[in-house]
């Protein structure tokens, strides 16, 4: 069900907000006198490195809460919470895991298997980065040999929801590359994005809302009509620019 897709995500961004004592950096390279991103560099609207001040600034506003001041109190029960939150998150993935690992979502009533992203997964994708997060690192090795294997040719018998695919399948793909550094999650990232792109073979550009990924041809999700969703493409920056 389209619940368990969100948990996942969520449930791992308030075990990472309820974990980390204080926000992680990276050491500084050679010749640099402030600390690059994870991976990749940071650049400027021409395309090229930015300058160090506004790379300072930049690093300056970060999203991770300080918890130097917290008492040891207040210490203890944010890692409370976190094993709470740890705990809710495995609950729903060993249902997953035993009635529908690998499919898109699970039947919760009748604990089967469901196909309503293509059958690539979206649940297990969508949960990479919260796997990761939560040092289920068993889980996601596990969870990257499916990836590996997944057929994006292979469309379920489905119109592909271009948003969805973006946000839930590329996206979960390069965060998991962002987070582990295996390729295999970038090469399939680019699979994927390669396979949707006929669907900004549109007059102005932006793309149709479904796509036929066999045939290439793309169609708005309303049938016979020609409009989109701007809330829709405007998703597409974070993903295309990465």
């Amino acid at each position: 069900m389209k619940l368990c897709l969100i948990s996942f995500a969520a449930l791992g961004l308030l075990y990472a907000n309820a974990q980390l004592d204080e926000s992680s950096s990276s050491p500084l390279r050679a010749g640099q006198s402030v600390r690059p991103p994870a991976v990749g560099g940071i650049l400027n609207r021409e395309g090229r490195g930015a300058s160090p001040d506004r790379v300072g600034a930049l690093r300056k506003r970060t999203v991770q809460h300080d918890f130097s001041d917290e008492t040891a109190e207040e210490r203890q029960t944010r890692r409370d919470r976190a094993d709470a939150i740890r705990r809710g998150f495995m609950y729903a993935w060993d249902g997953y895991k035993q009635y529908a690992y690998g499919a898109d979502e699970i039947d919760v009533i009748n604990r089967a298997p469901k196909t309503t992203r293509n059958g690539w997964g979206a649940t297990l994708v969508d949960a990479l980065d919260t796997l990761w997060i939560m040092g289920l690192k068993d889980e996601f090795w596990k969870a990257r040999d499916f990836v590996a294997r997944v057929d994006f040719r292979k469309d379920g018998g489905q119109l592909t929801k271009v948003f969805e695919t973006n946000i839930r399948y590329i996206g979960g793909l390069l965060s998991a590359f962002e987070l582990s550094g295996d390729k295999i999650f970038l090469q399939k990232a680019v699979e994927l994005t390669d396979i949707i792109m006929p669907a900004f073979n549109t007059p102005l550009g932006l793309p149709w809302q479904m796509l036929n990924v066999t045939t290439g041809v793309g169609s708005s999700e309303t049938p016979g009509r020609s409009s989109t969703n701007l809330a829709e493409i405007g998703t597409f920056q974070m993903e295309f620019y990465r």
